[in-house]
């Protein structure tokens, strides 16, 4: 379905279209936890294989979050095992296999997704947020108690009431 949903006290809250990793390079499912959300994150590109084979790029060089070849974005949300939920490069990232195996998200979708976490985990951060838009300062925002995450993969999924059946 390409939606990551975020649910707050066994209700949901909202739904954003995602893009995901490419078959090559899929997310593994289960549960993570995300303790932190880093605002203007530089990139550290990773020794692998479609790094080394860059030409614009060199595994563990320091991309910081102003450099055009900076794929983070604005937001990163780090999953664990080097796997993240992050800004976009382009629109037409959304809704595809994209990825090295993080999840994709538009800019004002994860801002918001920002935003309600940081409402719900009572953390006055707005401004952070509302700064990181216009500059390529880093900030974190730490959360105390570790935000839950199910990566799952359900080719059968009821939606507003309708069954949904998606290709495998």
């Amino acid at each position: 379905a390409f939606l990551l949903t975020l649910w707050q006290d066994g209700k949901e809250v909202k739904s954003y279209p995602v893009g995901i990793g490419l078959k090559a390079f899929p997310i593994p499912i289960g549960e993570r936890t995300a303790s932190r959300i880093i605002l203007n994150p530089a990139w550290i590109p990773p020794n692998s294989g479609w790094v080394r084979q860059s030409s614009s790029v060199e595994p563990y060089e320091r991309i910081p979050a102003d450099d055009p070849r900076n794929p983070l974005g604005k937001i990163k949300i780090p999953l664990g095992n080097a796997y993240l939920i992050h800004e976009a490069a382009e629109p037409s990232d959304i809704g595809n296999l994209v990825s090295h195996g993080c999840i994709r998200m538009l800019t004002d979708d994860i801002c918001d997704l920002t935003r309600k976490i940081a409402s719900a985990r009572r953390l006055s951060e707005a401004e952070k947020i509302d700064r990181a838009r216009s500059s390529s300062e880093r900030m974190v925002l730490t959360l105390d108690e570790p935000l839950p995450v199910d990566i799952n993969y359900d080719t059968a999924v009821v939606e507003a009431g309708v069954l949904h059946l998606y290709p495998d």
